[in-house]
């Protein structure tokens, strides 16, 4: 009886996302090459709380004489891990797919040049978008 409540109370505790993916994506990102200063200007940053399953991308640019300005905000919940990345839907995700349910994407980490691009889970295999590449650290936008 012991056992089975300590599995149900598994089971029924909130998936933590993969901790060395966590890592792996976190941090700062700027537009890819051929992009003229890809670590400045535009900058987002990807970051992650609540014991990895809740996280936001925060896009920020610099407008002259006010310095850093934060222009978008993206709170998101971390649905699972996967073989590729980490499965997530924004809280304010209005589309919907072709079989009605809400939009999740997930975010996979990229090796040359080192980023992510978001992959959309109802499209095909090799559909990924908005790829950025990693700053090596904030990079003050100027």
């Amino acid at each position: 009886m012991f056992r089975s409540l300590i599995v149900f109370a598994f089971c029924a505790s909130p998936a933590v996302a993969d901790t060395s993916m966590v890592q792996r994506l976190a941090g700062f990102y700027g537009d890819q090459p051929p992009s003229a200063a890809p670590c400045k200007g535009v900058q987002q940053q990807l970051s992650f709380w609540d014991r990895n399953n809740r996280g936001t991308v925060q896009v920020f640019e610099h407008r002259d004489g006010e310095g850093k300005s934060s222009i978008l905000d993206l709170p998101f919940t971390v649905r699972r891990s996967t073989a590729r990345g980490l499965e997530i839907r924004f809280d304010s995700e209005e589309f919907h797919t072709g079989s009605g349910e809400l939009v999740t994407w997930e975010f996979r980490p990229l090796r040359s040049p080192a980023g992510y691009c978001w992959y959309r889970t109802d499209w095909t295999d090799a559909a990924c978008i908005n790829t950025v590449q990693r700053c090596e650290d904030e990079v003050p936008i100027s």
